[in-house]
């Protein structure tokens, strides 16, 4: 800073980590780019992003945007995702399990139905169960609210939303 140097996203104090050290707080993933590691990096933070449905953060300084980067055979995003089908079914045959056993269900929904793009089979199961159902303010809209099942919008302290709900329902599983 004293010999002219360019201070641009620091703090005025030269030191270059507090930005990443904030987004580290608010994303999923971060990566700070250098030539050797830039392909695989924003792989693994664009995959994150894609899998989680979260914010992650690619930093590019300024002396890096521009030189060449080492080139991998096969970027990470083009594998497949895997799934263990009988960590998948055990969850599932569970879940049926406790919807099965349970007498006053009701199914609070938020904002990661959008983020999944899961909507329609959100409402599909809402139909076939007849099971009211509820979002939290961040989920608003994910549902229509003039729907016959649709409850409200619940607001406010997390613990008293399910305080309210065990009140009314036998299962918040």
């Amino acid at each position: 800073m004293e010999n002219g140097e360019l201070v641009h996203h620091t703090l005025g104090d030269g030191k270059f980590n507090h930005f990443s050290n904030m987004y580290r707080e608010i994303t999923v993933a971060q990566t700070n780019l250098t030539p050797e590691h830039a392909v695989e990096e924003i792989d693994r933070v664009l995959r994150a992003c894609w899998n989680e449905k979260r914010p992650v953060h690619i930093h590019l300084p300024i002396d890096v945007y521009n030189k060449p980067i080492n080139k991998t055979a096969e970027p990470i995003l083009h594998k497949p995702i895997l799934n263990n089908k009988e960590t998948l079914d055990k969850m599932l045959l569970h879940a049926i399990s406790k919807i099965n056993s349970a007498k006053k269900p009701i199914i609070l929904a938020d904002f990661e139905v959008d983020r999944f793009h899961a909507k329609e089979y959100l409402y599909q199961f809402v139909e076939k169960t007849g099971f009211p159902i509820a979002t939290l303010s961040m989920g608003k809209g994910i549902f229509p609210e003039k729907h016959p099942q649709f409850i409200g919008i619940y607001t406010g302290d997390i613990k008293t939303v399910f305080m309210s709900i065990s009140y009314k329902c036998d299962l918040t599983d």
